[in-house]
């Protein structure tokens, strides 16, 4: 998954920023990049998590990518 994606199931930069603890700066740099910095992208699920509590139901990982039954 690229940062970009992530952002689209976050819903906002800031929002993504927010669940990961940076800046939204930093949420900037990694979508230029295109990729998470090292040790980052494992952080995503945890992330998702904690956004998923403070804002409510988000896509999973999963949904949406031909997984499942």
């Amino acid at each position: 998954m690229t940062p970009n994606e992530a952002v689209a199931l976050f819903g906002s930069q800031n929002k993504m920023a927010k669940a990961f603890n940076v800046t939204p700066p930093a949420i900037l740099r990694w979508r230029k990049q295109g990729y998470f910095p090292r040790g980052r992208e494992y952080q995503l699920p945890a992330a998702l998590e904690a956004h998923r509590k403070a804002y409510g139901a988000t896509p999973s990982l999963g949904e949406g990518q031909g997984q499942g039954g």
